[in-house]
């Protein structure tokens, strides 16, 4: 995100004096009436999905292939019997990543606000994922809803700070028919970042922001990216190797 185009670096803000002990954003958009926090998925989760296609195989036996992708171990999961362990678990592995990156990007909106007097900013998390393609963003959007929703307590928000969470998945891009790369983003909101129209701005502003930087077209996506074919070619597992 180039500081000075659509946003500025709040490094290059703040140079010195920022009070230590509060944590910092990464950058302030549109006249600051945003607070931005980088984030980025720079590893995947291969070793754990390996793991649960090896217990998947220990307790319903081998599949019918010596090679899988995650589509086909969603396919294969979708089909066991009701209440089986595989499904919650396979979300997990899948979104963990986005509780940690929620927690840790409403601390640093919170003191960012705070520091820079912004009570009415909205805050938005980016999330660039250039590394993992077994996080897919239909899964990653999923949990972003969840976790804006997430209560303390009745009433009270456990992260109230972020009203939008932008995906960039540039580790499933799309060629379409007319040989254009297309970067699928999703886009959370919470409750309240449904109810300003700032939030829905800004979100479109960013989408077309990084688009134009990356020369590519930048859009949200319908449905699961394993439904169609990416770029870049589907992580496979041996179901050999798991079945040992």
């Amino acid at each position: 995100m180039s500081s000075g185009v659509f946003a500025d670096s709040i490094d290059a803000l703040v140079k010195s004096g920022y009070p230590k002990g509060l944590q910092k954003a990464d950058y302030l958009a549109r006249d600051r009436s945003a607070i931005i926090e980088q984030k980025s998925l720079d590893q995947d989760v291969d070793a754990k999905v390996r793991a649960l296609l090896r217990d998947l195989i220990r307790n319903y036996g081998p599949l019918d292939r010596d090679q899988i992708t995650l589509a086909g171990i969603i396919n294969v999961i979708a089909g066991l019997p009701p209440g089986n362990p595989f499904r919650p678990r396979l979300r997990a592995i899948l979104t963990q990543r986005i509780d940690d990156i929620l927690a840790k990007a409403d601390k640093q909106t919170r003191d960012t606000r705070k520091f820079f007097r912004l009570p009415g900013a909205i805050g938005a998390v980016v999330v660039l994922n250039e590394h993992a393609p077994l996080i897919e963003p239909d899964y990653f959007q999923d949990k972003a809803w969840d976790m804006l929703r997430k209560e303390r307590s009745p009433g009270e928000l456990r992260y109230p700070e972020n009203q939008v969470v932008i995906l960039i998945s540039e580790a499933h891009r799309v060629l379409t028919p007319d040989n254009v790369e297309m970067i699928p983003v999703e886009t959370a909101f919470s409750d309240i970042g449904l109810a300003d129209p700032r939030a829905n701005i800004f979100a479109e502003e960013l989408r077309r922001s990084w688009a134009d930087f990356n020369q590519a077209v930048a859009g949200e996506w319908i449905g699961p990216i394993r439904d169609v074919v990416t770029r870049d070619p589907a992580p496979e597992f041996s179901t050999d190797n798991s079945a040992t």
